[in-house]
């Protein structure tokens, strides 16, 4: 029988062999470059710009997976229980029809009707948003080493003309409607390492 190997486990094995892919990706760019300049055509303009941007892209990535090795250099985050995701939140993708289920929700349960509605559902949200993130984040510090630089910052409630914005903007095409139902960023912060 083959081995048990635990969800950790096969975290950190995906985590590994994403580095690989980027060092294939840098093997087929230099060859690409060989092979073009050796059959002494010139590079085309296009050729140069998306190297160029998939080149910053594997730097970017390198040095994410560098801090991630310094903030988590014995792989313990990679341990933790993560839920998988709900499969997206379109019925079927690219038709403007989604699930009803993923709309923000009043503090009664329905989903929002209107920017109010919204901001009075997020701003009950937020001391439990403030909670739990505290709490992931001290579970983090806890089991992993870092230079002791870490922070946690909480900012403020979107402003109300942003968020009615992004909603006609971004939104306001959704099926089932409105565009402000499916607004997530309102209650916000993030984690520094």
């Amino acid at each position: 029988p083959a081995p048990h190997t635990s969800d950790g486990e096969a975290r950190k094995k995906r985590h590994r062999n994403k580095k690989s892919l980027g060092e294939r990706v840098e093997a087929i760019i230099s060859r690409s470059i060989k092979k073009e300049t050796s059959s002494g055509d010139e590079i085309r303009d296009e050729t140069k710009a998306f190297l160029q941007n998939l080149n910053a892209y594997l730097e970017t990535k390198q040095q994410m997976d560098n801090k991630y090795k310094e903030v988590d250099e014995f792989e313990r985050i990679a341990s933790f229980v993560l839920t998988d995701d709900s499969g997206g939140i379109e019925l079927k993708e690219g038709s403007r029809e989604f699930k009803p289920q993923y709309q923000q929700q009043t503090v009664e349960g329905k989903p929002v009707r209107n920017i109010k509605e919204l901001y009075d559902a997020a701003e009950a949200a937020q001391p439990i948003y403030e909670e739990f993130i505290s709490r992931l984040y001290n579970q983090v510090c806890q089991e992993c080493k870092g230079d002791g630089k870490s922070e946690i910052t909480f900012a403020p409630l979107k402003e109300k003309t942003r968020a009615q914005e992004k909603a006609d903007d971004d939104y306001a095409t959704r099926n089932p409607g409105p565009g402000v139902s499916w607004l997530y960023d309102i209650v916000r912060g993030y984690i520094e390492f």
